[in-house]
């Protein structure tokens, strides 16, 4: 009877997450999302440091995001959601003060991104993963004579994965680095756990 009222829970919580991705879409890091690059290039190297700085005086933290360009050591790539016309003037400036250079307008190179499909963050652990589960899945078979455990093991997984995907959904937790590692350990304790019950059910049957 529990379990019932638990899955039932867990069902109205889904549902409710889904239909909050469907109005709101996945919340997602500025890694992820949809934004401006602001490619910034000189003679001498930027250091990130310098860069950090200077974007700090500019936007809130968490508004942007720092890197070195990937084909220029010497220059920086600054992503935030938007930028102004006065943003950037600042922006030149104060990388002339820090610099002692004359970077003007036409040095920065702005360039709008399009947020990141979730599946190619998805995709790359699709083949892993899923070859992963098959053997599991094989040995539960053998080692518990049968697929009912098989079938209990697939249940807990969904579960697990379901709870995850509604906290993400219902809180509005940015989807960033961490949320990957974050599934592949929560995939990796559920069948920990669920391989311990079997093992604790049948000590206890001996």
């Amino acid at each position: 009877m529990k379990s019932k009222i638990l899955y039932i829970i867990i069902a109205i919580i889904l549902v409710i997450s889904l239909i909050i991705t469907a109005i709101k879409g996945i919340n997602v890091d500025l890694v992820y999302g949809e934004g401006v690059t602001i490619s910034v290039t000189e003679k001498d190297e930027i250091k990130t440091e310098d860069a950090e700085e200077i974007a700090s005086n500019i936007w809130s933290k968490g508004d942007y995001l720092i890197q070195k360009a990937e084909y220029f050591n010497d220059g920086i790539i600054i992503k935030v959601k938007e930028v102004s016309d006065e943003q950037l003037e600042k922006l030149v400036n104060l990388f002339n003060e820090k610099y002692e250079k004359k970077i003007s307008l036409s040095d920065i190179v702005t360039e709008h991104v399009s947020n990141v499909k979730l599946l190619s963050l998805v995709e790359p652990y699709i083949m892993p993963v899923g070859l992963s589960t098959l053997l599991i899945l094989a040995y539960y078979a053998v080692r518990y004579r049968g697929a009912k455990r098989m079938i209990i093991a697939i249940g807990n997984l969904i579960i697990a994965g379901s709870i995850l995907y509604c906290i993400y959904a219902v809180g509005r937790i940015k989807v960033d680095l961490i949320t990957m590692p974050l599934a592949l350990s929560t995939y990796i304790v559920t069948l920990a756990i669920t391989t311990a019950k079997f093992e604790l059910t049948d000590k206890k049957e001996e």
